[in-house]
């Protein structure tokens, strides 16, 4: 079988590269040229093949983590071409959506005068967030160097404390805003961006949130890149993969040394960079699995109750259920994922294949690629025009905040489509939370600074002393 799954791979290759392509010529210069590699057009490409080509061979041979041998041909090829569909949904969608690089021309003359004060704001709430995080994270007993165990101490805390989530992602959008605004002054606040950074990186590197702190620094690339298309200068393929290299082997650096104090469990996915590469790409084993085991359609329910519980706090809402939406789909796909005492050790996502074909059957997986694709294109176009356009704030910047923490990780729509459209909800008002208290504070300050150098200006000059343009008689 494993000949089988290698050319069916090859197959899946060949029937998706024409999409691919147009997606290409068409989308290649109105994201910048080079900067259509950071695109959700390509990222979702490389992360689709990853799972249902690349992987398979790997699944039927049993190098990966998971043993997926009781899958029959029929169902893998059923999968894969399923998966086309949403491939070409997703096609759709993202040429569909409007949005093109434009730089503005004399934008020097455009920028805000107060743009620097947002970024400071900006700058100063985000330490303040990242210093209430650390403060959360020091009872825990993680500021050590055994990466491994603190990141144990902290992922088992989380269940009953948001938080911690809530004021490390509160520090992480405001370090974002002020990124984006710092970018267009030509003396940013240097000060209180180191101590913003250094406020929000060290508690994150010292529990291994890889994602985060390869968000932050993806962003910081991104938002050089667009400085660069700004003052007129191209971005180059060849510049990305260098930078996304570089950016990979930071998470990988960050992996490694969580592993140092984890022993050898998954010692064979170390060893063999392919099987590290597609180890998290478990979507078309999962969508197997959905295949041969649910025989109903949801209609819909399994994303509205994620959207409407996932980031409800189950402190102040005592009656949450405790299984609903995806994992209520990946209990009655794998029975054996749940305790027996109904609690999970780890959760499995079915992906977005396996819960829009449990929801809509065959037509499901067109609409939810078209449904992606329209939302990643929207989101990546606001993001240029965030690093662009600096006579616009609150949607180019909204854009930019969750294309970084939300969007660019393909993992993060590819696994559910209800955790995704919940978090883009959540996200989106923890944004408005944010942009709010800069917008207030930066008011406030401003109007503190011009009442003052109005009250100068009014004051009479005192007779007699030096400097106050009169002679005393």
């Amino acid at each position: 079988m494993i000949d089988t799954a290698i050319a069916s791979g090859f197959l899946l290759v060949l029937l998706s590269l024409p999409g691919f392509v147009l997606l290409w010529r068409r989308e290649w210069r109105r994201s910048g040229g080079g900067l259509f590699l950071l695109s959700p057009a390509f990222v979702f490409y490389v992360a689709y093949l990853a799972s249902f080509a690349m992987r398979p061979p790997l699944q039927v041979e049993g190098t990966l983590q998971y043993d997926f041998s009781w899958t029959t041909l029929d169902t893998l090829l059923f999968a894969q071409g399923g998966s086309l569909l949403t491939w070409y949904g997703f096609v759709c969608g993202y040429l569909l959506t409007s949005g093109r690089l434009e730089p503005a021309s004399g934008t020097a003359g455009q920028v805000p005068s107060d743009q620097g004060l947002w970024a400071a704001v900006a700058y100063l709430l985000s330490a303040s967030a990242s210093i209430a995080f650390s403060v959360a994270l020091f009872a825990l007993g993680v500021f050590t160097l055994d990466f491994g165990t603190n990141r144990a101490v902290y992922s088992s805390s989380l269940h009953g404390a948001g938080h911690m989530y809530l004021f490390n992602l509160i520090a992480g959008t405001l370090l974002l805003v002020g990124l984006v605004c710092a970018s267009f002054c030509s003396r940013p606040p240097r000060l209180l961006a180191g101590v913003a950074w250094a406020a929000y990186l060290v508690p994150n590197i010292l529990v291994t949130n890889r994602f985060l702190v390869s968000a932050v620094l993806f962003a910081l690339m991104l938002v050089f890149a667009l400085r660069r298309v700004r003052s007129g200068g191209a971005i180059s393929g060849s510049m990305v993969v260098g930078a996304l290299l570089g950016l990979s082997a930071v998470g990988a650096l960050l992996g490694l040394v969580r592993g140092l104090t984890e022993g050898l469990e998954y010692a064979e996915e170390r060893r063999n960079p392919l099987v590290f590469f597609l180890w998290s790409f478990d979507q078309s084993e999962f969508f197997q699995n959905t295949l041969l085991n649910i025989r109903r359609f949801d209609l819909g329910l399994s994303w509205l109750e994620d959207i409407a519980f996932v980031f409800l706090p189950r402190m102040v809402f005592p009656w949450k259920p405790d299984t609903y939406g995806a994992v209520r789909l990946q209990v009655e796909a794998m029975p054996d994922s749940a305790q027996p005492d109904g609690t999970f050790s780890a959760t499995y996502p079915i992906s977005i294949f396996g819960e829009a074909y449990v929801n809509f059957g065959i037509p499901g997986l067109a609409l939810v690629g078209l449904a992606l694709g329209f939302v990643l294109k929207l989101v990546f176009a606001q993001t240029l025009r965030a690093g662009v356009e600096p006579r616009y704030r609150f949607w180019p910047l909204l854009g930019f905040c969750l294309y970084v923490l939300v969007c660019a990780n393909s993992l993060g729509y590819l696994r559910s489509f209800g955790w995704f459209a919940a978090t883009l909800i959540f996200h989106s008002t923890v944004f408005a939370f944010c942009y709010l208290a800069v917008w207030a504070l930066a008011g406030l300050v401003r109007e503190i600074v011009v009442a003052e150098r109005g009250r100068l200006v009014a004051e009479p000059p005192i007779e007699g002393v030096e400097g106050s343009g009169r002679r005393p008689a």
